[in-house]
């Protein structure tokens, strides 16, 4: 006899959300010779996480789709070299997200040295 499994609405609500959120991460990486379009969609994805963990009831503002759009603006910021203030401000946005510890320190690690290898 064979278990099945239901899935429930929050359950499918929640791994819409992050295909959703997964998805507009790569759209966002492809805009990256855009630089003011490739921020507003990576900002956008922030909010977005934020929205849907403030919704879930979790006490995390940030998320795994977070890090990575942060890890992208800091590396942008590098590149373009135009603006330090809004670089730093990405920076300790990025290590407020990594303390909060929904982050491996695998991830962690990689994404630090790819910032700083660029």
């Amino acid at each position: 006899m064979e278990a099945e499994f239901q899935y429930t609405d929050d359950e499918e609500e929640q791994d819409d959300a992050q295909v959703e959120l997964e998805n507009a991460y790569y759209n966002s990486k492809s805009l990256r010779d855009d630089v003011p379009a490739a921020v507003a969609s990576f900002e956008n994805i922030i909010a977005q996480e934020s929205a849907e963990l403030a919704k879930s009831g979790s006490d995390k503002t940030y998320g795994p789709w977070s890090f990575k759009a942060m890890k992208q603006l800091v590396k942008l910021r590098l590149r373009v070299g135009d603006d330090d203030e809004k670089l730093m401000q990405d920076y300790r946005r990025l290590l407020e997200c990594i303390a909060q510890g929904d982050v491996s320190p695998n991830a962690v690690e990689k994404g630090i040295n790819g910032m700083l290898e660029r």
